[in-house]
């Protein structure tokens, strides 16, 4: 499954997909649980969060939607 727009991602977002101590993440490994996530829930700041396994990992992905894009904040790889 394709996300309907593009996705985006902060500097802080490539920083914590690229943590050696918690395994690299793959921005089509972040693409593949944005499309078909196990778990959607907003936080208490109103930005939504999903969860989802991918390659043995498990991500927990925080974004925001834009008009034009999906804008990925922060990824952390929970392993």
């Amino acid at each position: 499954m394709s996300l309907p727009k593009p996705v985006a991602f902060t500097r802080h977002a490539r920083e914590r997909m690229a943590d050696p101590g918690r395994g690299p993440v793959s921005e089509e490994e972040v693409l593949a649980v944005l499309a078909n996530p196990g778990v959607s829930y907003v936080g208490v700041d109103g930005k939504q969060n999903v969860l989802g396994e991918i390659n043995n990992k498990r991500l927990r992905i925080c974004y925001t939607e834009e008009a034009d894009c999906f804008f990925v904040i922060t990824v952390i790889n929970r392993r």
